[in-house]
């Protein structure tokens, strides 16, 4: 099997995308990383992605994996909770508790990247 590849910022531990590679890490799942460094680069970068079929907005991250390019973070954490059948709960009530966790986080995730200090912290 191909080992997947991941494309993402090279920001350390900020961003969004940081979240999927800690939950790949946590499966067991190896990856090629491939970094783009949040610069006047990205422009010119986000471009030949999304020619290449890497990602359809030119956003990161995106995942090559098993053939599918995979994009939005969220959507990449629930690919693979399904796909490994772990991480998404059993019942229905579990699948509900897992869905109401990830929108506090992205309601969370929202209403801390609006704030000033944190966009000051992130665009240093």
């Amino acid at each position: 099997m191909t080992m997947p590849v991941y494309h993402y910022f090279a920001l350390g531990r900020l961003g969004r995308g940081e979240v999927v590679k800690l939950f790949l890490m946590d499966a067991g799942i190896e990856i090629e990383e491939v970094n783009y460094p949040y610069d006047e680069t990205w422009v010119e970068n986000s471009k030949k992605l999304h020619q290449q079929g890497i990602t359809r907005t030119r956003k990161v991250p995106a995942l090559e994996y098993q053939g599918l390019i995979l994009t939005q973070h969220i959507p990449i954490l629930r690919f693979f909770a399904r796909d490994l059948g772990r991480y998404d709960g059993e019942t229905n009530v579990e699948k509900f508790a897992v869905d109401a966790v990830s929108d506090i986080y992205i309601d969370w995730r929202v209403s801390i990247c609006r704030s000033s200090s944190y966009f000051e912290l992130t665009t240093r």
